[in-house]
């Protein structure tokens, strides 16, 4: 797969450059922790943001801005690693584009708590040995709309599964996609269910606009703690104004 902008984090036209968003220092990245819910731990897990053991309803939450850019309202994408493992549990793992820093229910990933516009990525595991991907929208005040568990529409992941490389791109106005790679070329697509894999697409309103901030959710329920769930993401880029 070509990339039209070779180095990461640079926006094309507006020329800024974004430095490493996963530092020890977490100078870049908000960790909005409350009482008793689970850390990000970057300093195990240097260089990438990481929640380790997951389980009975916590959950976590960080955020920052986009290089202080405004993504297009028609073309962009993004790259990231992702590891999910875990036992006989559940788990939702989300990364998205806001319209600002408020969009996020901590309690179970959905809902409106705030007045702004997302695209996203949605990613679960569950007790039946197999999780779900999903892409998922949220148009100012209307609930999160999640994509269907059809064909072309949602991506079954094998439990336990080890880095993968994900990559969400909006398409157009109206249309948003993610892909799931086995490789760091992009280039082999995921396809561990050959009738529920990658690409999946979403049909969105394109008056979702003006998005500026990451957020990503970590939240996790077991039905025992003997059965965490661990999540990582690292060398997360962002390309504004193009498509792969």
């Amino acid at each position: 797969m070509s990339q039209n902008i070779v180095q990461p984090y640079r926006f094309a036209g507006g020329g800024v450059t974004c430095a490493d968003p996963f530092d020890d220092s977490g100078a870049n990245w908000t960790n909005d922790a409350t009482v008793n819910d689970i850390q990000i731990d970057t300093v195990s897990y240097p260089d990438q943001l990481a929640w380790v053991n997951l389980d009975d309803y916590q959950g976590e939450i960080a955020y920052r801005t986009i290089c202080g850019e405004t993504l297009s309202n028609t073309e962009w994408y993004m790259n990231y690693n992702q590891k999910f493992t875990g036992g006989a549990a559940q788990a939702c793992f989300i990364i998205q584009c806001c319209s600002n820093s408020t969009a996020m229910n901590k309690d179970d990933g959905t809902g409106t708590s705030a007045d702004v516009d997302v695209l996203g990525m949605y990613f679960h595991s569950d007790v039946n040995g197999y999780g779900r991907n999903h892409l998922l929208y949220k148009d100012g005040s209307d609930a999160w709309v999640k994509s269907a568990n059809a064909d072309g529409s949602s991506m079954k992941m094998e439990q336990g599964r080890s880095t993968l490389y994900f990559q969400q791109s909006r398409q157009s106005a109206t249309v948003q996609k993610m892909s799931a790679y086995n490789n760091s070329d992009f280039t082999d697509d995921y396809d561990f269910d050959p009738l529920q894999a990658s690409p999946i697409q979403q049909t969105i309103p394109s008056t979702v606009q003006n998005l500026t901030t990451w957020q990503s959710l970590a939240y996790g329920q077991t039905e025992s703690a003997t059965y965490p769930i661990s999540l990582q993401l690292k060398n997360l880029q962002m390309y504004n104004g193009v498509l792969p």
